[in-house]
């Protein structure tokens, strides 16, 4: 498992046993608040 922390965006990778690699990627709108939308790619 790997991982990135920026302001606006955090990323983790995850390297699993039989499926590969599987990054999540959470954004957040605003730098203090807001909600975060995450997204999956393989």
């Amino acid at each position: 498992m790997n991982g990135q922390r920026g302001m606006l965006e955090e990323r983790i990778d995850y390297d699993i046993d039989g499926r590969g690699r599987v990054s999540v990627a959470c954004r957040r709108e605003f730098i203090a608040f807001g909600t975060h939308d995450c997204s999956v790619e393989k």
